[in-house]
């Protein structure tokens, strides 16, 4: 740029160097979209032209749209202390899914989906620079607008900021090798080079180690090579995706790690696997733990604030269907009760000798801010602290690392993210197991089942992805013992009918030899009546003169 008498004005080799990422830009975006178009091909290949270039529209409409909105609330809720509504902060799969609805064919609408999830969460290194640079750009550019400048893109802004770490923050940090644990270390590593001042407080570490204290209840129950083992680490049934466990498979699969065992001690390198050792993990990334009533100027009465705010943070979050547990809850209303008593000066914290002018919760949920509605923000999401970061003066954004750090958000609105590569490799061993094992179940699945249930087998196994085959030769195994019950369930019953008609036969044999004995009884006793009876008697010997008398006629 070139000023004379007070005009401003770009130079020649300004705008060749516009030229230059201009076209850099633009290669990166048909590397993008001709990735997204070649996957979208493979998931449906009778695609024409025409619809394939209505896809391409439609998902460049979804990215847009999408990271035009956020970068400018994330603008807006560092310059303007302005908070994000949960609408602001729009949902990319909420806009992919609004724009699959444009596409009549159901089999294309599904293949779409299904690109637009690989293009955002398993995207190639063209995809992925196109991302970081569509949404770091959109961020800027609006960062520009609020701050024409620059006068605020400080880094001594972060000196004077106390910043308080929720779990959800902390966690990839101390989960080595999980799918955003780079850019949680790059995170705090940036905020440390800051001078960043970070807190947090012992409950919101209690619910990172309870995160691994599951992983590490799990891992004593069931094995690496268990088959429950590989349904908690591709979130299959009621499990959720643990990071502890994500980080094993792919530092395992990179040969970094053996066991389990190998991989705890790799977290925790003193040997020993209790409460102070995980906190020290935290604390080696320069996180203070300051108990809120450790606090200047905490009194009892303070203890009844907090239980009012846990109660309208529960009712919030009921109301939502996002409520977890207590702890979380009782997490949060001491994050609310400290900022508001740290920016109103009632609360310091000892030891602290900067004066901090700000208060911020960094943390993937905005409850704080949905429930309470305060003029100031109150969280910050990582998201908008690292694009800050990397906004300042000498910093240069990675894509990679950014990528992560957009995950990071979606997987605390409950997607999984797999590595397909490593968990191939990781559970090679199962998969080849299944293979193997495949042919000899199908003979019996073929000869125990009827045909409506055999058809096609071989293709449905093909087109099962290799991680899911021992699911599907699990599952033949599953309806083989299910029909083998049916039958045994059926020879029971036969068996309980046939037994049922048997006594019903003896039953009906001892009602008529009953009937008949009676009846021989009835004659029995007559007869004798009769022979005490002289009438009779009499009679009979008449009866007996009668024959006589006509044989001899």
């Amino acid at each position: 740029m070139a000023e004379v008498s007070g005009e401003v004005s770009i130079t020649s080799s300004g705008r060749e160097k516009v030229q230059e990422y201009k076209a850099v830009r633009e290669t990166e975006k048909d590397q993008a979209y001709g990735q997204f178009s070649l996957n979208l091909k493979n998931n449906d290949g009778g695609l024409t032209e025409v619809q394939l270039q209505k896809c391409q529209e439609l998902a460049e409409e979804a990215i847009v749209a999408s990271f035009a909105n956020r970068g400018l609330t994330i603008a807006n809720q560092v310059f303007s202390g302005r908070s994000a509504s949960p609408g602001e902060l729009s949902d990319v799969f909420g806009l992919v899914s609004d724009k699959a609805v444009e596409i009549e064919d159901m089999e294309i609408r599904a293949a779409f989906v299904e690109a637009m999830h690989q293009f955002l969460v398993e995207p190639t290194p063209p995809q992925r620079k196109y991302l970081a640079s569509v949404s770091q750009g959109y961020f800027l550019y609006h960062l520009l607008g609020l701050d024409p400048k620059c006068c605020q893109v400080k880094q001594d802004i972060f000196q004077r900021t106390l910043w308080l770490c929720d779990s959800s923050v902390m966690l990839p940090l101390v989960a080595a090798g999980c799918h955003n644990h780079d850019y949680a270390v790059e995170l705090f590593q940036t905020l440390a080079e800051a001078n960043a001042l970070l807190f947090t407080t012992p409950k919101l570490l209690q619910e990172t180690r309870e995160h691994f204290d599951w992983a590490l209840r799990f891992m004593k129950t069931a094995g690496a090579e268990s088959p429950e083992f590989l349904r908690a680490a591709l979130v299959r049934g009621s499990y959720k995706q643990n990071l502890f466990l994500d980080g094993y498979i792919r530092l395992s699969a990179d040969g970094q790690v053996g066991t389990f065992k190998d991989y705890i001690d790799l977290i925790f390198r003193s040997g020993t696997i209790d409460r102070s050792s995980f906190d020290r993990n935290i604390i080696r990334a320069g996180i203070h733990v300051s108990n809120i009533s450790d606090l200047k100027g905490f009194v009892q009465e303070d203890w009844g604030e907090i239980e009012e705010a846990k109660a309208e943070i529960q009712s919030g979050r009921e109301q939502r269907g996002i409520y977890r547990s207590s702890l979380q809850v009782e997490s949060e209303a001491e994050i609310w009760v400290l900022i508001n008593n740290l920016r109103s000066g009632k609360y310091s914290i000892p030891g602290v000798d900067t004066v901090s002018e700000r208060f911020y919760f960094v943390s993937q949920s905005r409850v704080l801010d949905i429930v309470f509605q305060p003029e100031a923000v109150s969280t910050w999401t990582p998201e908008a602290v690292y694009r800050y970061l990397s906004a300042l003066p000498g910093k240069q954004t990675n894509p990679d690392l950014l990528q992560q750090c957009m995950l990071n958000e979606y997987y605390y609105a409950g997607i999984s993210f797999i590595d397909k590569d490593r968990y191939l490799r990781f559970f090679g061993p199962s998969i080849d197991s299944a293979k193997a094992s495949y042919e000899k179940e199908k003979s019996k699945y073929v000869s125990e089942l009827e045909e409506a249930y055999t058809r096609n087998l071989d293709e449905a196994f093909d087109k099962t992805p290799d991680l899911e085959k021992p699911f599907f030769v699990a599952q033949m195994g599953w309806r083989l013992a299910e029909a083998s019950e049916q039958r045994e369930d059926l020879s029971r019953k036969r068996a309980i009918e046939a037994e049922a008609k048997v006594k019903q036969l003896e039953s009906e044999r001892d009602k008529a030899w009953r009937t008949r004995e009676r009846r021989r009884q009835e004659q029995e006793a007559a007869r004798l009546r009769n022979l005490q009876n002289p009438k009779h008697v009499r009679r009979l010997a008449k009866q007996a003169k009668k024959r006589k008398r006509k044989k001899k006629k």
